[in-house]
């Protein structure tokens, strides 16, 4: 699995997805892991943590976190930014995607950023991510954007640019 430097979902849904949840829904479990999300109705910002981990040529622990940052408000910049990739890639693979891309651009009622630190456990945290995209999108109605790679469908199909050997493994 590769990780990616950051993950967001586009949901339709304004609903605030409860942490527990997302966690509960990891599988394998995933043992030791430590949520830091505000109390109270919804979030912004928060992390989970995995367990730390000894690296024998630092001689020191660090442990892995993910970073999930969750927007209703002032959605503009990010979705201008989406849209203006598909907009302006008409003749990339995958371009029969656009329309159902757009329109679901367009009805975003919130976004959630997803970024892994630091890339150790790489495997391990590319699985989380991903899965945690995946629940997201079933729960919110959502879709998924990957750094560098487009955007994919809450099964993890390559939609835009159509990429057959891209795939996210979301459940």
């Amino acid at each position: 699995m590769k990780i990616r430097e950051w993950y967001s979902v586009y949901a339709r849904e304004t609903t605030c997805p409860d942490p527990q949840a997302m966690v509960a829904a990891l599988r394998p479990r995933v043992k030791d892991i430590t949520l830091s999300f505000p109390d109270g109705e919804g979030w912004e910002q928060g992390s989970i943590f995995l367990a730390p981990e000894r690296l024998p040529l630092l001689n020191r622990e660090i442990a892995p976190f993910i970073t999930l940052s969750r927007r209703t408000n002032n959605l503009a910049e990010q979705l201008s930014w989406s849209t203006g990739l598909v907009v302006n890639n008409g003749n990339w693979p995958g371009s029969e995607h656009r329309e159902t891309l757009l329109s679901h651009l367009k009805a975003t009622g919130q976004v959630i950023n997803i970024m892994p630190m630091p890339m150790v456990r790489v495997a391990k945290m590319a699985r989380i991510c991903e899965q945690l995209c995946g629940y997201l999108c079933r729960e919110l109605n959502g879709l998924i954007q990957v750094y560098q790679e487009g955007f994919f469908s809450r099964e993890g199909e390559s939609l835009f640019p159509k990429n057959p050997i891209h795939r996210l493994k979301t459940s």
